[in-house]
């Protein structure tokens, strides 16, 4: 009897990221026309590791946003429903754990939301001040910045903040009491048929400052995200370029700094740093071409002054130039390129080895040999070069980028 029900319960299972849909609707028609749908890349953080909703057939679950206000309407139908009273089996609410993630206000009749979208359209203004604006054939842009006292911030970044939940794995809301966090948010400027100017959003950025001695902040960049509609289009990189333009000009900043990055960020960023980089004196072509440049603190400083980039970065950006200026043909070049770059890869390992000497020192020769054995045995000289690949490769991707443009 149970083989025979499995197939059946089986159709009631939905794929979480499949059923939910997302829409940016400017008015009626776009939503009528499902114009700007996307779909979320993951819902664990919603409906669990598993990402299932179990009981019903046919499920959809609609996430509509006021494309500058984020008015929110949240929908949801279905085909067929399991009977839990004759089943005997428990089904999932589907809206009720999405529910307790969006702030109040959201509508659930869609007659009501439409009745009052083109209102919230009409009277949103982004919060804060406008500190960049950029064109291109996708139309007009402004990036506004605003601090958790800007008014109407605290609402506003309260509906946008839930598309991190879609899009940012382990993602967190930050305290938005804290003065130190600061918001970017980039909009599409447009006009609609009678002529106003509307807003809609396009993506975000948030900074945190930290404290640095002895008189000045250390500005972290975290939780960056340019939404599905729009990305491949540039904003990112534009979006970036302002917030490094907005914090380089503040002399109360000492550096800058990224949170743990996705992979798209660290690329993005390596390829906004390397494009500002070039043009600064310590990286020119006569430099590079005069001879073999090595990383050293006139690089240091002059990336720090001028770009407010820590170290790391900085060995980073160095290298990538370094393999931008180097001819594809120079195999002598290369050769000397690859030995720096896995003489870099090779500290950990030193370091490591110096500490297993120090540890031959205190422990027995049975408790050193359990020790190396837990960590595992592993060719160090394979692992560098298998590291260098994966470094090489990224590389070549800024670099061929770059010499796109």
């Amino acid at each position: 009897l149970e083989s025979d029900m499995l197939p059946d319960f089986e159709v009631y299972k939905s794929d979480s990221n499949k059923v939910l849909t997302l829409q940016l609707a400017r008015n009626q028609s776009d939503y009528d026309d499902k114009w700007q749908i996307f779909s979320p890349e993951m819902t664990h953080q919603i409906y669990g590791q598993e990402e299932t909703i179990f009981g019903y057939i046919g499920l959809q679950i609609k996430l509509t946003y006021g494309a500058g206000s984020l008015l929110t309407y949240v929908g949801i139908k279905y085909d067929k429903k399991l009977n839990s009273n004759k089943s005997g089996i428990k089904i999932d609410e589907p809206l009720k754990p999405l529910l307790e993630y969006l702030p109040r206000g959201y509508y659930q009749d869609e007659t009501h939301f439409f009745k009052s979208l083109d209102q919230a359209e009409s009277k949103f203004q982004p919060p804060g001040d406008q500190i960049y604006h950029y064109s291109n054939k996708g139309g007009d842009f402004v990036i506004y910045k605003s601090g958790v006292d800007t008014p109407s911030l605290k609402e506003y970044h309260k509906r946008l903040r839930t598309f991190l939940l879609w899009y940012v794995d382990g993602a967190s809301y930050i305290d938005d009491d804290d003065p130190r966090w600061h918001f970017y948010i980039l909009f599409q400027k447009y006009r609609v048929h009678n002529g106003d100017i509307r807003y809609a959003v396009i993506g975000y950025t948030t900074t945190y400052s930290f404290y640095s001695y002895p008189d000045k902040v250390r500005c972290r960049i975290s939780q960056f995200l340019i939404l599905p509609p729009y990305q491949r289009n540039g904003h990112g990189t534009k979006l970036l370029e302002a917030v490094y333009g907005d914090l380089i000009s503040d002399k109360s900043v000492a550096d800058i700094t990224v949170e743990e990055a996705s992979d798209n960020f660290v690329g993005l960023r390596d390829y906004v740093d390397v494009k500002a980089a070039l043009k600064l004196k310590c990286f020119s072509k006569s430099r590079f071409s005069s001879g073999p440049v090595t990383f050293n603190e006139e690089i240091v400083n002059e990336i720090k002054e001028k770009r407010k980039m820590y170290r790391r970065q900085a060995r980073k950006v160095y290298e990538i130039i370094r393999l931008y200026y180097i001819s594809p043909n120079d195999k002598k070049a290369l050769g000397r390129f690859e030995k720096e770059v896995k003489s870099r890869l090779a500290i950990p390992f030193r370091k490591q080895e110096q500490q297993d000497k120090k540890m031959a020192k205190i422990l027995s020769p049975t408790e050193l040999a359990y020790m190396l054995a837990m960590r595992g045995t592993h060719d160090v000289e394979s692992e560098i070069n298998e590291q260098y690949l994966n470094v090489l490769q990224s590389y070549q991707f800024i670099v061929n980028k770059i010499s796109s443009l």
